[in-house]
């Protein structure tokens, strides 16, 4: 946007906002660039040829072009700015390794059935964990590279679907390499007999979900809990299709 007053020449402004932030809530301008000279006589039209448009190979960068008033001539003015990049365009990172923490691999393979959506699934079967109901927990470890104080944002990607179960639900906990727990992320309902895709986005404390040599440990916990009415749950199969993390420097 432009701004302009009595004592401020035509500048090019841009101001941006979170999507978790509240409704009509901006973030503070930012000036691009100046008019070194008012606008006025012969180049008094400011904006008749301004323009934004987002750059389509990464879907992050803005490229603004606004007229300027350079030397009391039209000047044209390029500027570009990065926002978070979407979701959909940040590498995944595959698992390194995986592991039970609670439940039995029954699916046949390793870790490499967790590396693509191609239906070839990663399946574990539930455990009774007394009053709590069918539980089933898959581990997965990860390498940044990059410290945690590097990371703005990383993302957890799962494909899912379980079966046999009536009402299952899958929850992603975070290692805390602070406290040394897992830390409760986002729980997801997950479909019968039918592969979904879940997404859990990480923006803040991101130094405690990230080793001092940059492993990321994700859990993908699946539970159905005892029915009053029907009793303990039979076992059900979690079947995992993939499980990545994307990461945002």
């Amino acid at each position: 946007f432009s701004r302009s007053s009595s004592s401020i020449n035509a500048d090019m402004m841009v101001a941006s906002r979170k999507v978790g932030d509240a409704a009509g809530q901006m973030g503070a301008p930012v000036l691009m660039a100046s008019s070194q000279f008012q606008n006025s006589g012969s180049v008094s039209r400011w904006g008749d040829y301004s323009d934004v448009e987002v750059d389509p190979t990464d879907d992050a960068t803005f490229w603004g072009v606004v007229e300027m008033n350079g030397s009391n001539q039209w000047t044209t003015e390029i500027q570009s700015w990065e926002v978070t990049k979407p979701v959909n365009s940040v590498p995944r990172l595959q698992p390194l390794t995986v592991s039970q923490l609670i439940g039995t691999h029954v699916g046949g393979g390793g870790v490499a059935k967790l590396y693509d959506a191609d239906q070839d699934t990663y399946d574990v079967r539930s455990e009774r964990a007394g009053r709590a109901g069918q539980i089933a927990g898959v581990i997965t470890t990860y390498n940044t590279v990059l410290p945690g104080a590097d990371i703005t944002q990383f993302i957890v990607d799962f494909s899912a679907t379980m079966a046999f179960g009536r009402r299952v639900s899958a929850t992603v906990f975070l290692w805390d390499y602070d406290a040394g727990e897992w830390v409760f992320g986002k729980a997801f309902n997950v479909r019968r007999n039918l592969i979904s895709d879940y997404t859990y986005e990480v923006t803040s404390n991101i130094d405690r979900f990230v080793s001092d040599t940059g492993d990321i440990k994700v859990l993908v916990r699946s539970h159905e809990a005892q029915s009053r009415w029907f009793g303990g749950p039979r076992a059900h199969y979690i079947q995992l299709d993939k499980v990545l993390v994307g990461v945002v420097d």
